[in-house]
């Protein structure tokens, strides 16, 4: 299977920058190069980055999203000036003769941390005691219920 990994992977560097890298099969260039009757070279490559906070991304539905343009060689890059407590995904694509953006490769999408502290959640502490080992559940645990169960009486009202 070497050389057959198409794949672009996002991550978190800091609150405000991200790390991208990428890899395309020579099958996927390939395609592209018919597709486009253009040598793959001659294409103009970019990463696309979306701002999906909070909706369920069908690729056209982003709050916002940016083109940075990128050299021939280039197979990842660093995003800067991105907002804090966001959640992100990038295409990494070729712009078309037309000017449109035609994606390649979707990468995973990422959340990026809070800038500051007053912003984070009161139970972050003991959310970080858990995960770290150092407490068997959270001390909100014993308060949280995430499953109910109800069921109908004969006169047909639901009781839990």
């Amino acid at each position: 299977m070497k050389g057959k990994i198409n794949q672009c992977v996002l991550m978190v560097q800091s609150p405000s920058t991200l790390f991208c890298y990428w890899k395309l099969s020579n099958e996927r260039k390939q395609i592209i190069k018919h597709h486009f009757s253009e040598e793959w070279f001659t294409l103009h490559k970019k990463i696309r980055i979306y701002d999906i906070t909070k909706i369920n991304f069908n690729g056209h539905n982003a709050h916002r999203y940016q083109d940075i343009s990128l050299a021939e060689a280039c197979t990842q890059t660093f995003i800067y000036d991105v907002a804090p407590n966001r959640t992100y995904c990038v295409d990494y694509g070729v712009e078309t003769q037309e000017g449109n953006f035609f994606s390649i490769v979707r990468s995973n999408e990422i959340v990026t941390p809070r800038a500051s502290s007053f912003k984070v959640g009161f139970a972050t502490n003991t959310i970080s005691k858990w995960q770290e080992g150092n407490q068997n559940d959270p001390e909100w645990f014993q308060g949280y219920s995430c499953y109910s169960y109800y069921e109908k009486n004969k006169g047909g009202e639901y009781y839990g």
